[in-house]
């Protein structure tokens, strides 16, 4: 599931990339102040991916189902917390529920909190 939503992510910002990029360009009436801010937040929002990347390996170098790197090791100074969540972290599900009217979200990505896109 980690490879899935790591891809389902990079091609939702690839697809913002080219549009905003379309519009700084001259290729689509539109802000070019606000393509540029939107570049910002894609960049924003991979380098999220990135910090938050999974991790396949257990404290003795055993294979497990992916975790979140970043929300381990923030967890480390408390131990009652090793039972953390399947990947995507909550962070990242809150990232990318801007997407979950896309026809390739799944509904287990789904944030655990409260609606994010209500209206």
């Amino acid at each position: 599931m980690a490879e899935d939503f790591a891809v389902f992510a990079e091609a939702r910002l690839a697809e913002a990339q080219e549009s905003a990029q379309g519009v700084i360009d001259g290729d689509y009436a539109g802000n070019p102040t606000r393509a540029e801010m939107e570049l910002r937040e894609i960049a924003a929002k991979r380098a999220l991916l990135s910090e938050h990347a999974p991790d396949y390996i257990g404290m003795f170098g055993e294979r497990r189902e992916a975790r979140c790197q970043r929300c381990i090791t923030d967890r480390n100074p408390y131990p009652e917390c090793w039972e953390d969540g399947p990947y995507p972290c909550q962070t990242l599900r809150i990232t990318f529920a801007v997407y979950d009217s896309d026809p390739d979200y799944r509904p287990e990505w789904a944030s655990s909190g409260e609606a994010v896109n209500a209206a």
